[in-house]
C-alpha cells in the first residue's frame, strides 16, 4: 500500500470511530450506487418500491450522488425523495445521522469517505456473481479488510449465491446471519404486468425501432484488462442488410465504466443506446439477449426469452481477467455458447430455427433466482424491521 493509500486508510479509520457518538436517525434511509455516477440498480429499485408503499409517509428517504443526477431524482420520484450531492458537506452531515444505508456496489456509492460506524448498510449488490468478485478475485484478495468497511446485511438471491458471497466478502466480516435471502428489487419490474407492455413501446420508440421488430439486446460484461469488446457495428453494411431483410435490430450497451471509451458507428438495424437507457427497461424491450457472462442475463431469465452467449475472447477472460467461478462455463449457460462470429450471425439470422436450449434456461433460473421477486422489497424491508405507509 502506497503513502497515499495509507494516509487515506488512516483518515477513513479516525472518522468510522468519531461519528460513532453521534446519535442515529432509524427515520432516515440514504440510498446510492454506482460511486455516485448512476441513479440505477438494486438501491434505486428498492427506492422506487418504498416509494411506492408509501415509505416517504413515514421516513426521510434521501439519494446521494453526482449533482448531475439531481433532476433525474426529482423527476422520478416527484419530490418524495431528497437529494444531496455526493462528498457535500450536506451529504456528509445526513450520512452522520441516517440511520440506514443502501447501496449496489460498495461503501462509497455514499461517498469517499462515509461516517457510518451506526448506520446499517445494506449491501444489495448488482448482480448475480457469474464472475468472481470481491476477495474472491486474483488481483485484490485483501478487499475489505478495513475497520469501516462494514455492512449489516448482505443480499442473496439463492444458496449458490450465499456460497459465494460468504467468500468474496470474508474480509468484511461476513457470517450467513447476515444474508438477507430475497430477488434483486431491480428485477421486479420485469414480472410488473401492468408496466411491461408501455415500458417496452417506450424503449422502442426512442431508439426509432418498430414495434413488429425482433429486437436483440447485446449486453457485454465488464473487463478488467481488455477493454476492447466485440461490437456487432464491426460486421459492417452487408450485415445491416441481412438484419434489415429479417426485421431484426440490434442494440448494444456497454457496460457503464466503459461507455465513454466508445465510438461505435450506427447503422440503420445496428442501434446504440446511450448509457442513460435503464437496463431493465431494455430487457423489457428485447426478444433475444446476447452477452458473455454478465450478470444481466440472470435477470433476463424472469422474461424466458432466448439467451445466446458470445465468449468470443473466453479462453483469455478465464485465464487473464477476473474469471468465473465455475469451472465449467457450460454448467452456467443459459443458452448456447458460441465463440466463432459466424455462428454467431446464424444463430441471429435464423432465429426462428435455431435450438436456445429452454429447459437448460429453466434450470439455470431455479439455481439462481430461487426466492420470490414479487416480495423481494418486502422481505428486505421487513428483515430490518422497516414498515411504510400507515403500518405501524
Amino acid at each position: 500500500m502506497n503513502f497515499k493509500k495509507k494516509m487515506r486508510s488512516a483518515l477513513e479509520t479516525i472518522i468510522y470511530f468519531c461519528c460513532g457518538f453521534k446519535k442515529r436517525d432509524n427515520q432516515v434511509l440514504v440510498f446510492g450506487s454506482w460511486f455516485g455516477t448512476k441513479a440505477a440498480d438494486n438501491s434505486y429499485y428498492l427506492l422506487r418500491y418504498l416509494v411506492d408503499q408509501g415509505f416517504a409517509k413515514s421516513y426521510r428517504l434521501v439519494w446521494i450522488g453526482q449533482d448531475s443526477l439531481r433532476n433525474q431524482i426529482q423527476r422520478d420520484f416527484h419530490g418524495a425523495v431528497a437529494f444531496y450531492p455526493r462528498n457535500s458537506f450536506a451529504a456528509f452531515r445526513i450520512l452522520q445521522v441516517a440511520g440506514y444505508g443502501f447501496v449496489s456496489n460498495g461503501m462509497t456509492d455514499l461517498g469517499s469517505i462515509v461516517p457510518n460506524r451506526r448506520m446499517k448498510v445494506v449491501q444489495l449488490w448488482h448482480g448475480f456473481p457469474f464472475k468472481k468478485i470481491g476477495a474472491d478475485m486474483s488481483s485484490d484478495p485483501h478487499e475489505g479488510n478495513h475497520v469501516y468497511d462494514q455492512f449489516t446485511g448482505y443480499l442473496s438471491t439463492s444458496p449458490l449465491m450465499t456460497t459465494r458471497i460468504l467468500s468474496a466478502f470474508r474480509n468484511y466480516g461476513i457470517s450467513e446471519a447476515q444474508v438477507i435471502k430475497a430477488a434483486q428489487p431491480r428485477d421486479m419490474v420485469l414480472v410488473d404486468q401492468s408496466v411491461k407492455p408501455d415500458i417496452s413501446k417506450r424503449i422502442r420508440k426512442s431508439l426509432g425501432i418498430p414495434e413488429n421488430a425482433f429486437v436483440v439486446s447485446y449486453l457485454p460484461t465488464f473487463r478488467d484488462r481488455n477493454s476492447s469488446t466485440f461490437a456487432f457495428a464491426s460486421l459492417g453494411a452487408e450485415f445491416d442488410q441481412k438484419l434489415k431483410d429479417k426485421n431484426i435490430y440490434i442494440i448494444e450497451k456497454r457496460h457503464h465504466f466503459r461507455f465513454r471509451e466508445y465510438e461505435v458507428q450506427n447503422y440503420d438495424h445496428i442501434v446504440q443506446a446511450s448509457d442513460e437507457v435503464d437496463t431493465q427497461e431494455l430487457l423489457i424491450a428485447t426478444d433475444l439477449l446476447v452477452t458473455d457472462f454478465s450478470s444481466v442475463y440472470a435477470d433476463f431469465l424472469y422474461l424466458d426469452r432466448p439467451i445466446l452467449h458470445y465468449f468470443y475472447d473466453g479462453d483469455y477472460y478465464l485465464k487473464n481477467d477476473r474469471g468465473l467461478y465455475a469451472k465449467d462455463v457450460a454448467d452456467i449457460a443459459a443458452g448456447p455458447i458460441v465463440y466463432q462470429e459466424e455462428i454467431l450471425i446464424k444463430y441471429l439470422i435464423d432465429h426462428d430455427s435455431q435450438d436456445f436450449e429452454v429447459e437448460k434456461r429453466h434450470q439455470l433460473h431455479r439455481l439462481v433466482n430461487a426466492y420470490p421477486v414479487e416480495e423481494s422489497g418486502k422481505t428486505i424491508m421487513d428483515r430490518l424491521g422497516l414498515f411504510g405507509g400507515d403500518t405501524e
